[in-house]
């Protein structure tokens, strides 16, 4: 099964085998929503247009003249709220960063351009960086899903990469498709979309890729929660599945830049096997494995996940 509809599979699993969505439930969701803007949800949101999709990105900078340019991936289901632990801590470190939100997460477009023919991944997400006039060549960091755009970005440009770090990349190490929806996908839609504008139905969801003790914070549940209230999120969720699937594979061991493979020991959505063959293949790659932690390691526990990215970062720049 790919990685893709593998995450599919779990995350509608998380949804549909949670309760049924109450009143305050919905409430509550549609309240965390009512205080974020879609047109600027965040003081540094910026957007633009690729390929006929409205993309939206955060672009931080440091105090004094950046060190390089770090490029933020987040996972399936997940959007640039992913990185509020790492991007204070870059910025600390002197790296200018930026963000995206993968379409159709977060807030970038909804709408079916996503599925039209013509759709290239790579080419939708330089757009950022070339809206940022980045020039030197660049770090990605992907978490899960992130990792398979980012490689795929690399590979594409490879020339505008310095180095990679995967997070539970979700990326095939053997060259084959990422797939697309499950074929009986459209039979829990509409469940599906009226659980992802229920508050426990999130928090429920993120349980299923956290690894077993860990606590969902509340404030985690309200950044993941708000931008689902969005309308059109499952039918452009099935489009991008579908887009995916018809997206050309990956192939990491073309990769020829330094590369950082973090790894939690428990993690279930995207198992450590996969990491394990991902770092056999990309040459002169570094596997940290964290022991008992799962998926959302970097969320739920930062303080293992970021010492690790900020110093293959810093050696990285003593390389400069």
């Amino acid at each position: 099964m790919s990685i893709i509809r593998l995450s599919l599979l779990l995350f509608a699993a998380g949804i549909l085998l949670s309760s049924c969505a109450s009143t305050a439930d919905l409430t509550r969701a549609a309240a965390t929503a009512s205080t974020v803007d879609p047109g600027q949800p965040f003081p540094e949101s910026a957007f633009v247009e690729a390929g006929g999709i409205s993309l939206h990105y955060r672009h931080w900078l440091p105090e004094a003249a950046p060190v390089g340019q770090v490029f933020l991936l987040h996972g399936f289901g997940s959007s640039t709220f992913t990185w509020r632990f790492l991007v204070p801590e870059l910025l600390a470190a002197g790296w200018e960063v930026a963000a995206a939100d993968i379409p159709p997460f977060g807030y970038s477009s909804r709408e079916d351009t996503i599925a039209h023919p013509g759709y290239d991944r790579s080419a939708t997400l330089w757009a950022v960086p070339e809206a940022l006039g980045w020039k030197d060549p660049i770090v990605l960091i992907g978490h899960s899903m992130g990792g398979l755009y980012a490689t795929a970005l690399a590979e594409g440009q490879p020339g505008r990469v310095c180095a990679l770090v995967y997070l539970a990349g979700a990326v095939p190490a053997d060259g084959k498709s990422a797939g697309g929806s499950p074929p009986f996908a459209s039979l829990f839609a509409g469940s599906l979309e009226a659980q992802l504008h229920s508050w426990s139905g999130v928090k429920d969801s993120l349980k299923g890729f956290a690894s077993p003790g860990d606590v969902i914070p509340d404030a985690m549940v309200d950044g993941y929660a708000a931008p689902f209230q969005i309308p059109n999120g499952v039918k452009a969720l099935f489009a991008w599945s579908d887009a995916s699937a018809a997206q050309a594979p990956v192939h990491p061991a073309s990769l020829k830049v330094p590369a950082l493979l973090v790894w939690g020991q428990k993690d279930t959505a995207v198992p450590l096997a996969v990491g394990e063959k991902l770092a056999a293949v990309i040459a002169g790659s570094r596997l940290v494995v964290l022991p008992g932690q799962g998926h959302l390691v970097h969320e739920l526990h930062p303080e293992l996940v970021n010492p690790l990215v900020l110093g293959f970062l810093a050696g990285l720049q003593i390389a400069q």
